[in-house]
């Protein structure tokens, strides 16, 4: 009789697993077929340009560096193949100048996907291709 009863638990778990909704519910999320979670994200981003002195390098889980942290907080990350294009002209303690897209974490911790970095004692930029470009400037006219 216990047999039965696991057989048909499990059975009940595979159908609510593989209808998608249980999947949803047990992360804890409800799902909006009518949702655009890349939009949601855009529109949470802002761009911004800020300058800051490099406290240290931010490695992913294989040692690659993937970022730095400026002397604020602020966490800018490029992908891992631009790695080499941006550790080539910056070095702890240099002051640099960051332009690219922020994001605040849960934790309210800004996060910036770099656009350019200038290293402003040597005056080298590097730019990330790979991220989205910065909105146009509006022209205004004068009344």
């Amino acid at each position: 009789m216990q047999r039965t009863l696991v057989r048909r638990l499990i059975v009940v778990l595979c159908v609510f697993l593989a209808s998608g909704t249980g999947v949803a519910a047990l992360a804890g999320e409800v799902p909006d077929p009518y949702s655009n979670q890349a939009t949601k994200q855009a529109s949470k981003a802002e761009f911004k340009m800020l300058e800051g002195v490099i406290s240290e390098f931010l490695f992913g889980p294989d040692e690659v560096v993937h970022g730095l942290l400026l002397g604020d907080g602020t966490r800018v990350q490029w992908p891992e193949e631009m790695t080499f294009t941006f550790t080539k002209i910056v070095s702890i303690g240099d002051q640099v100048k960051v332009s690219g897209w922020e994001r605040k974490s849960p934790a309210g911790q800004a996060n910036v996907e770099v656009s350019s970095l200038t290293n402003l004692a040597t005056g080298q930029t590097a730019t990330n291709d790979l991220a989205p470009a910065p909105p146009a400037k509006s022209k205004k006219t004068e009344p």
